[in-house]
């Protein structure tokens, strides 16, 4: 008579309390996807602008655009 398979051993790991630990949301891809997509056309505008002799005047209103960009991702949770 062959042996009875040994029985498995089962411990339940022990869960935190619901909404320990959990990790901030994170805001939907799309609204990150679309601050990065802006954030990259200004760099884009501002690479080709200084090849070609950008005044500092614009050079600093970009600048001005990308902290704000930046500011929106950061606020956003994008980083």
């Amino acid at each position: 008579m062959p042996a009875a398979p040994p029985a498995a051993l089962h411990r339940e790991t022990p869960r935190p309390p619901a909404g320990a630990n959990k990790p901030a949301p994170r805001p939907p891809t799309s609204k990150c996807d679309v601050l990065s997509g802006q954030l990259g056309r200004v760099l884009d505008q501002m690479d080709q602008a200084r090849s070609k002799g950008a005044t500092q005047k614009q050079m600093d209103e970009w600048s001005q655009e990308i902290k704000a960009l930046e500011q929106k991702k950061q606020q956003s949770g994008c980083f």
